[in-house]
């Protein structure tokens, strides 16, 4: 039973990625079934063993999408005391990772504000926690780091999925803890 869920799950996988693949290149209303199943490499029957139709399986990417977002933010929410930038750093470079063509897509929404501000908000925290716990009381003065460094995250990333940096998250994120700990020895 195990193993056909495992099949059960790799397919469905297969045809959420070929769905957010083919919403880069193409008007998501013009997307059909047969778009799906041939990019993703399966039949129009595969298909329908796993979605009613197109619009279940738009709505099966986004809610998968959203459920693995809601979980990189409350995973790096749980443990606030112990959790550092460089955790929340590594654990956003995992989900882009993951979801890049839906967060490509994303980027071309209204809803990337409102995606990006909770990714800001979570990454703050978490530079105010550390500065705490190194004896600097986040005051006025001192939050000014962590916002600095979550617009320049912000910005960085966005730029990243827009392809406009010739370099990777990875690199993105060291370069954001570099002046983050270039701050703290000041």
């Amino acid at each position: 039973m195990k193993k056909e869920n495992r099949s059960v799950q790799r397919i469905c996988e297969m045809l959420r990625r070929a769905y957010a693949k083919l919403i880069l290149e193409k008007d998501a209303k013009k997307i059909t079934v047969i778009d799906v199943a041939d990019r993703a490499g399966l039949s129009r029957s595969t298909f329908y063993l796993h979605y009613e139709d197109i619009n279940a399986l738009k709505e099966n990417v986004k809610a998968n999408f959203e459920d693995r977002f809601n979980k990189c933010v409350d995973d790096a929410s749980i443990d606030t005391l112990k959790v550092t930038p460089a955790d929340i750093l590594e654990r956003f470079e995992q989900f882009f990772s993951e979801s890049e063509d839906m967060c490509k897509w994303l980027l071309r929404t209204p809803h990337y504000a409102d995606f990006l501000e909770r990714m800001k908000k979570v990454f703050t925290k978490s530079i105010c926690l550390s500065l705490e716990r190194n004896g600097v009381p986040c005051t006025a003065e001192a939050a000014m780091l962590p916002y600095w460094l979550s617009a320049c995250m912000s910005e960085l990333y966005t730029r990243y999925l827009q392809e406009d940096v010739a370099c990777t998250l990875q690199q993105i994120n060291k370069k954001l803890l570099r002046l983050y700990h270039a701050e703290m020895e000041k």
